[in-house]
């Protein structure tokens, strides 16, 4: 009955899509006020200002900051009952209003960068480098003066990286600051000659006077404090806005947000944006070493495959390598903005594109999977009896069965396209589910809802046995082998560049190579990934 029902849909879907567009929209009623309490950097750098005016279009509210400043006096303002939304770095401050009953639901939702600077002449020799762990070794070595600043939190990410460096501060060359209310850390830090950590933005647009101090080292992924956002605790403030505050949340952390917030501000204190996007902050980091590694890629980092190769790579090469989880388009990206040092994809279009362009080197080919589409075990589109991919999603468009997309420029997404372009389908309706998500979290969706979804064989053979509502139903069309190469950067591009390149050999080699055809085998009884020489018949 089911495909007799599947069939029946072709006949009528122009007089279905003539006829299905609702009632006519009203004027929808004017929305209420989000009342906000914003630290203060927010609001100075007009960041605060640019996203409140996108949700107020998105969502028809309006939205008031009540109080700016330091975190302190917007916090009592929001235990006033002033505002319905504070947000703020991540800390005591915030985490006691929730403690205490004030709000509710803290979640983070985007970062900042701090700097360490010093003096011009730099004499413990650090201008440059990406890697704050060996900064302050050289800071130590070289018997200079390092400041700590006042603030909690940035003495908490100096104690992390110290801690992950295993390095530790002269506690004769330390100058600990218990008050700083002047801001005066970087006249100190100048008097004495010394180096010191703060945070990126006050520095750079003056908020905190220079003193002669130089930046000397930024863009180490544990240099990086979250922002916290949270609402009013409903119990505590019964007239609060909260409906309109956990809306305004939301669209804080959605992936439209989080991609403007990757661009925002660019140009306006350096070539970066204001602030880092909530996911740029490292998934993992492997090995130990002195030198520091970012390598942006998704399903090889979730599988596990990424940390095999990093590891027997750091031993090799005092490295520590940190990775980015990030689809095969954003890790492009990332790659061409000087945000990671190696990108491992599968898009050999825009992987080309990126060498032809110049801001990437070294294509090289690193192994191989394939995709497979799995669905509910009743198959109501009938995917079993296709002879092709494309004529697989013909089926599931036709019968208008619930297929996950994950929408995200990913290599996957791409390669999903290209076969409803194959197909001649342009997939919409509410069948059709965009989840803007990763690989496993899609397929776990798939098996929650009863769903089509076009999963890569590796995390078919990991997660499968967590998906008992789906089934393999389509493989072996040649179009959906899934090919990976790793690129780096151009040869002296970036301070990281010289160590990408030796990553990016090593992938290639027979070491790095034997990785990648065996692992898996142990857990699984099956290889995750073919090799090069296997994935070569399909460039």
């Amino acid at each position: 009955m089911k495909s007799v029902l599947c069939l029946a849909v072709l006949a009528p879907a122009v007089a279905l899509a003539a006829g299905c567009a609702g009632p006519a929209r009203t004027q929808a009623a004017p929305r209420e006020t989000v009342r906000v309490a914003v630290i203060g950097g927010m609001v100075e750098t007009g960041f605060w200002a640019a996203l409140a005016e996108r949700f107020q279009e998105a969502a028809g509210y309006h939205v008031e900051v009540v109080a700016s400043g330091q975190k302190h006096a917007i916090a009592e303002a929001f235990r006033r009952g002033e505002a319905d939304l504070i947000t703020m770095h991540a800390s005591d401050t915030i985490i006691n209003l929730v403690a205490d009953g004030y709000a509710t639901d803290p979640q983070p939702w985007l970062k900042n960068d701090l700097v360490i600077v010093g003096p011009p002449d730099d004499p413990a020799r650090v201008r440059g480098l990406t890697d704050a762990g060996e900064a302050l070794r050289r800071i130590r070595e070289s018997g200079c003066t390092f400041v700590v600043h006042s603030s909690l939190g940035a003495q908490d990410v100096l104690r992390d990286v110290l801690d992950s460096a295993g390095v530790s501060l002269d506690p004769e060359k330390m100058v600990l600051l218990f008050t700083d209310k002047a801001r005066q850390v970087l006249q100190i830090a100048a008097e004495k000659k010394a180096y010191t950590l703060v945070g990126r933005i006050p520095f750079l647009s003056g908020k905190l006077p220079n003193d002669g101090l130089v930046l000397m080292v930024r863009g180490d992924p544990q240099l990086r404090r979250p922002y916290v956002v949270a609402v009013a605790d409903p119990a505590r403030f019964p007239s609060a806005h909260v409906e309109a505050a956990k809306r305004l949340a939301r669209f804080l952390k959605s992936e439209e947000t989080q991609q403007w917030i990757a661009d925002y501000g660019r140009g306006q204190l350096d070539d970066q944006p204001l602030f880092i996007r909530l996911h740029d902050a490292p998934a993992a980091v492997y090995g130990k070493g002195s030198k520091q590694l970012v390598v942006a890629t998704g399903s090889p980092g979730e599988l596990g495959l990424l940390k095999a190769l990093s590891e027997e790579f750091a031993r090799e090469n005092d490295a520590r390598v940190l990775w980015r989880e990030a689809g095969s388009g954003e890790s492009l990206q990332l790659l061409r903005d000087g945000q990671a040092d190696v990108a491992m994809t599968h898009v050999a279009s825009a992987e080309k594109t990126a060498v032809a362009e110049g801001w990437a080197a070294r294509r090289t080919l690193v192994g191989s999977n394939e995709f497979y589409i799995v669905g509910p075990a009743d198959d109501p589109a009938r995917v079993r009896a296709a002879k092709s991919a494309a004529e697989a999603y013909g089926r599931i468009a036709a019968c208008r069965a619930k297929f996950l997309s994950r929408a995200d420029e990913s290599g996957t997404h791409k390669k999903e396209m290209a076969i409803w372009q194959k197909a001649g389908v342009a997939p919409q309706g509410d069948w059709y589910v965009r989840t803007h998500d990763f690989m496993t979290a899609t397929l776990l969706r798939a098996n929650a809802e009863n769903a089509y979804f076009m999963t890569d064989s590796s995390t078919w053979v990991v997660a499968g046995s967590r998906t008992p509502n789906l089934t393999l139903l389509f493989r072996g069309d040649p179009f959906m082998v899934n090919v990976y190469h790793a690129l780096c950067r151009p040869e002296g591009a970036t301070p990281g560049a010289a160590l990408a390149a030796r990553f990016v050999d090593f992938l290639a080699s027979e070491k790095g190579q034997k990785i990648v055809r065996d692992y898996g085998k142990d857990p699984y009884g099956e290889a995750l990934y073919r090799d090069a020489r296997y994935a070569r018949q399909f460039e």
